[in-house]
């Protein structure tokens, strides 16, 4: 016999009552659910970010720079149009970048911020930025300009406000670049209306921000202002990309054509440290979606069990009715069908709702489009899953509840109690439901793993040996083309060397020998005080002239180990190296986890070594008792150029992401409390009766609430004891994972302020709940006790 008549209404009227309870296990998996699946699709999204980006921008994929030799009367854009179509140039753009910046700033032009004019030369458009605000200015508009986010951010300006500018002229940049002192800036200054604010992939190149000005522009201020052009193209077939710029030739076949094109990869190309950090706060996102969703999964699986534990009654009622096993099933299961039908739909419009709130750091910066967005696969997926856990948890309750109905009750089972009635019954109650100790355990170590992981996070920044700048003070000596010998660093490296003042000193000397079939940034290293400075994540620095360090990167993609033999190429010349280190760099231009380093003898085993193009700098630690910062300014005053410290991309994109772990932490936090509310109240719920009974023989309403509250004490105390050790733990994994997916080195911190205060909050929170619930049960009379369910 199924559920009909009699048996259907008396059900209906049994469920209304507990409408609360299942309102709120819907609650629980609407809320956690959206988190959930609204971090997965942000994560999908994320990662392809700056695919989008260079898609939507038309990017151009290579840098060319026009020789016209000895074709009198051909202009640079002449042979641009004339030529490159020929090799299949799809589209074409000079970018002039001009001297202008803030008044003001210290921004330096071409180096801190791109003022950029673009002339397209082809019907198609390339490096088109994306107006995230307002528009771009009109090029016949001379006083317009659009700024990019972080310029905009920088400056504190918005669409539709002035922004004045001052400029100089190209006899001030020829001094200056000379070493001549060339006084304060001699150019026009310059006010513009800023029209729109714009994200480009070269803004990710740039360290500060891009500003783009109009062609009018440039037609008035060329003459008075210094400024240089470039030309940046876009080949229509892709595969001749990376060959291009491993060569740096067109490789058309006409010599004459190759020689008038010197080509370089464009900065508005493939960044792969952007992807990098964008892989990095992908997976950020991804520990957050899986966290949310255990989290929620495990909760309103406990809040379903608890209430097929209550149902013992109804089951034996119906089952006194005439209703047989599979229809008392089907009772128990109907429970479900509101639930996850409120939190299906709830969960899909939650996603789409949090999702493009989500984004973290870089991913929100990269993100071409800033509104609402659909990943239906996630979608699919995540309702997929929710929908199976559900059928789990549904047939999980049947054979619990089937369990309870047919085996004898342990809740009448009673011991003989020798200790104080309170204490006993608050803990036997806590540790008797292992299924609620075992959620608060998780959630507290999910708390502390997200506490350890931001603290570490946070440290990052503040230890530059970790990411390859374990220099107090880097001294920049510039570029020499081939042959040329660079006097004063060697004349700065020989007086440094003597100097009192200084721990550590290494001069490095930046070249490009082709390793694996490909350029790759390779520093000299010439320790002259103290041990090299070089951030060594691996094994060791190089020693003697055959040994070498290696980035993460390039180690992964030339498939090596430490211990291997790799040869380097120079103008011809191999060498055998055996990599002794894998390094971290943050020298010239190096990419954190790609490049290499030797020993300054180690180069000198190339013949060509001293006549390849060169960048030089000096490397400093300044002794315990130096003031580093008046040394520096002696350095400054002395006229040597120092460069400012500066983080690698991928460490600036971790910094960005270092408010995720202390979200994850108060989220899980506020999600502990709430459950921990939810099991007490269930609690007092599910025996009142019983306390009702012992308050009858005598038990005060006082004794009745120190029940609750040593129930809460020790759930809060076992998760603890548990959770904070085995959060411990957890969190130095997930960073040292972390760390070595990103290249940096491992240092881990403990804030045990903090995890002090979040324990307090866990037991006393717990404790507070407890009073609280106290004091609503003291206020309930006996006989409605005597009656509860």
């Amino acid at each position: 016999m199924t559920m009909s008549g009699a048996a259907t209404a008396w059900a209906t009227s049994q469920w209304r009552r507990r409408w609360v309870t299942l309102a709120l296990a819907a609650l629980v998996l609407t809320v956690t659910g959206a988190l959930a699946l609204g971090a997965a699709m942000t994560a999908r999204r994320a990662v392809d970010a700056f695919d989008r980006l260079r898609e939507r921008t038309s990017a151009a994929d290579l840098t060319v720079f026009v020789s016209t030799f000895g074709e009198q009367g051909v202009t640079s854009e002449e042979l641009v149009l004339r030529d490159l179509p020929l090799i299949g140039v799809g589209g074409a753009v000079i970018e002039e970048r001009f001297f202008v910046r803030p008044v003001g700033s210290e921004l330096i032009p071409m180096f801190d911020i791109y003022p950029i004019v673009q002339r397209q030369l082809l019907d198609d458009p390339i490096n088109v930025p994306v107006a995230t605000a307002g528009r771009m200015p009109e090029s016949d508009e001379p006083g317009e300009i659009a700024l990019s986010e972080r310029l905009a951010k920088l400056l504190g300006i918005s669409v539709g406000e002035s922004v004045t500018f001052e400029s100089a002229s190209i006899e001030w940049v020829e001094k200056s670049t000379s070493g001549i002192d060339a006084g304060p800036l001699d150019g026009p200054t310059l006010t513009f209306l800023v029209t729109g604010i714009t994200v480009s992939p070269i803004d990710f190149a740039a360290p500060t921000g891009t500003m783009y000005l109009t062609t009018a522009f440039s037609d008035a201020y060329a003459e008075q202002i210094a400024g240089f052009a470039r030309t940046e193209i876009q080949l229509t077939d892709q595969a001749l990309v990376d060959e291009v710029i491993r060569t740096s030739s067109l490789n058309s076949g006409n010599d004459a054509l190759d020689a008038a094109f010197e080509i370089g990869s464009s900065q508005w190309g493939d960044l792969n440290q952007v992807t990098d950090g964008l892989r990095v706060v992908a997976a950020a996102l991804w520990i957050f979606a899986a966290a949310a969703a255990i989290a929620g999964l495990s909760i309103a699986a406990l809040i379903i069990r608890r209430l097929a534990r209550s149902m013992s009654a109804e089951l034996q009622v119906l089952s006194a009715l005439g209703v047989n096993r599979s229809g008392r099933a089907s009772y128990g299961a109907l429970l479900l069908v509101p639930v996850i039908a409120f939190a299906s739909v709830g969960t899909v419009i939650g996603a789409l709702t949090l999702a493009p709130h989500l984004r973290l750091g870089l991913a929100e910066q990269v993100e071409p489009d800033r509104g609402i967005f659909i990943d239906w696969p996630a979608i699919t997926i995540g309702t997929g899953l929710l929908a199976l856990v559900t059928i789990a948890v549904t047939f999980a309750t049947y054979l619990a509840v089937r369990h309870h109905t047919e085996a004898p009750s342990r809740s009448n089972q009673r011991p003989a109690v020798k200790r104080p009635i309170p204490i006993t019954l608050g803990v036997r109650q806590a540790l008797g439901g292992r299924a609620a100790v075992v959620t608060a355990t998780l959630l507290v170590a999910t708390v502390v793993t997200s506490i350890v992981v931001g603290a570490s996070l946070n440290r990052l920044p503040l230890e530059p040996k970790l990411w390859g700048a374990g220099a107090d003070t880097t001294i920049d000596f510039g570029e020499r083309e081939g042959g040329e010998v660079n006097d004063e660093y060697i004349r700065a490296l020989e007086a440094l060397s003597v100097d009192d003042r200084v721990e550590a000193l290494t001069g490095t000397t930046l070249f490009y020998p082709e390793i694996g079939g490909s350029l790759v940034g390779t520093l000299a290293v010439d320790a002259r005080r103290g041990q090299p400075i070089l951030t060594i994540l691996a094994g060791r620095s190089p020693h003697t002239p055959d040994e070498i360090a290696l980035g993460r990167a390039t180690m992964s993609r030339l498939d090596l180990e430490l211990g291997d033999d790799v040869t380097i190429t120079l103008a011809g010349e191999s060498k055998s190296f055996r990599i002794v280190g894998q390094a971290a760099f943050a020298v010239g231009d190096l990419k954190l986890d790609d490049g290499s380093a030797i020993t300054s003898d180690g180069g000198s085993r190339f013949v060509e070594f001293d006549a390849d193009v060169r960048i030089s700098q000096i490397l400093i630690t300044w002794g315990d008792r130096v003031d580093a910062q008046q040394a520096q300014r002696t350095l400054a005053d002395d006229g040597y150029f120092l460069l400012d410290p500066r983080h690698p991309p991928i460490v600036a994109n971790l910094i960005q992401a270092e408010r995720l772990p202390g979200l994850l932490a108060a989220f899980f936090g506020a999600l502990g409390l709430a459950f921990l509310g939810y099991v007490l109240a269930a609690s007092s719920r599910a025996r009142a009766r019983h306390l009702a009974v012992l308050g009858a023989l005598g038990l005060r309403p006082t004794q009745l609430s120190a029940t609750l509250r040593w129930h809460a004490s020790a759930v809060a105390v076992v998760a603890v004891l548990i959770g904070v050790p085995g959060g411990l733990v957890a969190g130095r994994v997930v960073w040292t994972a972390l760390a070595h997916d990103v290249g940096v080195g491992v240092a881990h911190a403990v804030p045990l302020r903090t995890l002090a205060v979040a324990v307090a909050i866990s037991l006393l929170g717990a404790i507070a709940i407890a009073v609280a619930l106290g004091s609503r049960l003291r206020r309930l009379p006996l006989h409605e006790l005597l009656r509860a369910d």
